[in-house]
């Protein structure tokens, strides 16, 4: 009697062991299909933000001191979009201006060597290129190769930002609730749907992203659920 007593409370603890073990591997098989999934609509949402952006150095060696030299680039729109051309010097946004297939922009000039950036993005905005200054004289420059890079777009953050909620998510085919927090100096950006209170599996992640139209670091919060 006793040694059956003994093997029927170790059958027992076995079963509900077993029992546990196949419910804890249950939910938790549920978590990680909703990880993947959060991680498969996350990815529809940065690749609408992010846009192609096709960068070129650019270097003028100048004689002597310049205040306000105007550099000229042929025929450097072999991608992106024309209106997005955005030419800088170190984090600093140049006034430009373009002529027909020509791009023309404005600095100051140090005697010797004087770099500077082309960047062009796959993104539809207005011209950004819209500078007055004369063009009559110029400096001739030969950009280098251009390099494509992924970076964060502002236009695309505010085009999200003036689509309603269900059409955006319709538009990406996403199947999940989500919200977006885009962190930035010039200003926050939240879009999208207020994260339920109560026992709900949210899935967030961060991301940390340069920014194509300024020189900023914008930190990108994606939650999911």
């Amino acid at each position: 009697m006793d040694v059956d007593w003994i093997v029927g409370i170790m059958v027992f603890l076995i079963f509900v062991g077993w029992a546990f073990s196949y419910y804890f591997a249950l939910f938790e098989e549920e978590g990680n299909q909703f990880g993947v999934a959060a991680e498969i609509e996350r990815g529809k949402i940065m690749d609408f933000l992010l846009v192609d952006v096709y960068g070129a150095p650019v270097r003028y060696d100048s004689p002597d001191v310049v205040n306000n030299g105007v550099l000229k680039a042929k025929s450097v729109w072999y991608a992106g979009e024309k209106n997005s051309t955005r030419v800088f010097s170190g984090s600093q946004s140049l006034p430009c201006r373009v002529s027909g297939d020509d791009l023309y922009w404005e600095a100051d000039l140090a005697g010797g060597s004087n770099y500077f950036r082309i960047q062009i993005a796959d993104v539809n905005e207005t011209m950004n290129c819209t500078g007055t200054f004369g063009i009559s004289s110029f400096n001739l420059t030969i950009p280098w190769a251009f390099e494509k890079k992924t970076i964060l777009s502002l236009t695309k953050i505010n085009e999200m930002e003036n689509t309603d909620y269900e059409v955006f998510k319709d538009s990406l085919n996403l199947n999940e609730d989500f919200r977006i927090k885009a962190e930035r100096p010039g200003g926050d950006t939240e879009y999208g749907r207020s994260i339920p209170e109560g026992a709900i599996n949210v899935h967030s992640k961060e991301f940390r992203k340069l920014v194509f139209e300024t020189p900023e670091i914008v930190n990108v919060t994606i939650a999911i659920w």
